[in-house]
């Protein structure tokens, strides 16, 4: 099983990047047809758009950064990830690739729009599981921080067999520099416990991705509870740059007591202090342009 050149092509996959935003709409769409592998639903080397346009919406929708206005443009990763040398699109007849502008979708969900992929990863995602897994854990790693890794695993039914870390190594100081910063404290909320000796339920977390370049230093980071770390990585809550006050997402709706005076009623309240080290408005720009959902 040759995974090493499978895997080189997938870290140089262009990736749109718009105002320092990556685009994640192609690693999106691999991690789908990864699963659609996985669950046995291609059985030959032909994929049509429309076998995967509403779960892929669906992912962009939740999974692939801001909303724009023009709606999630499923179809552009299938069009455009022909860049790649492992995907191969076959149009009709009479119809030409274009590098510079969508196709019409009325092309893309036609029956004689299809996707060849590189009989190599074919063969690897049609009977090795443990290369299915590979490549999963390796996008979801370059793309995602662990709190989302867990949950499209979840979503996907990725395998979860033969995982291996991927990534850069991490400064296994950070989180505990990050919590002392804090007071060992949730920034949101002021969540506070210990277990053993160990502070617990409370994590050194990433304002910028870690990966998306976000470096392992303290003001970089938010000491932040599992709920609200979860939270914040998700889109549903931010950080006002200037005034450290706590922005929620508009699209978040409490449904019982708990989750209004958990969430909705965090909206403007000040970030919990920090000791030394101020939170970079650098990175909490970024959060707010890539990830926070206003």
């Amino acid at each position: 099983m040759n995974i090493e050149k499978i895997i080189n092509d997938i870290n140089h996959m262009n990736v749109n990047i718009h105002n320092g935003r990556p685009a994640l709409k192609k690693p999106l769409l691999l991690l789908l047809i990864i699963s659609k592998f996985e669950e046995g639903s291609f059985a030959e080397n032909r994929i049509n758009f429309i076998d995967v346009e509403k779960e892929l919406s669906e992912l962009i929708d939740n999974y692939g950064g801001r909303p724009s206005k023009g709606g999630t443009k499923a179809y552009q990763p299938f069009q455009y990830l022909n860049s790649s040398p492992f995907w191969n699109i076959h149009l009709p007849n009479g119809v030409t690739m274009t590098h510079s502008k969508d196709l019409p979708i009325k092309v893309i969900r036609d029956q004689d729009t299809f996707v060849i992929l590189d009989e190599e990863l074919f063969n690897n995602l049609k009977h090795s599981s443990k290369a299915r897994a590979i490549l999963a854990n390796f996008i979801l790693q370059k793309w995602w921080p662990e709190t989302v890794q867990e949950e499209l695993r979840n979503i996907l039914s990725l395998p979860l067999d033969n995982l291996v870390k991927l990534q850069k190594n991490r400064n296994k100081e950070f989180s505990s520099l990050v919590l002392a910063n804090f007071r060992y404290k949730c920034a949101f909320c002021g969540f506070s416990s210990g277990f053993n000796n160990y502070s617990f339920g409370v994590d050194g977390a990433h304002i910028k991705w870690f990966s998306q370049n976000g470096p392992d230093t303290i003001e970089n980071g938010l000491s932040l509870c599992k709920f609200h770390h979860w939270a914040f990585d998700r889109g549903v809550m931010g950080v006002n740059p200037k005034t450290l006050e706590l922005k929620v997402s508009k699209k978040f709706i409490g449904r019982d007591n708990f989750s209004i005076k958990f969430v909705e009623e965090l909206n403007g309240k000040s970030l919990e202090p920090f000791k030394e080290i101020e939170p970079n408005s650098i990175y909490l720009e970024w959060h707010n342009d890539f990830i926070f959902i206003g």
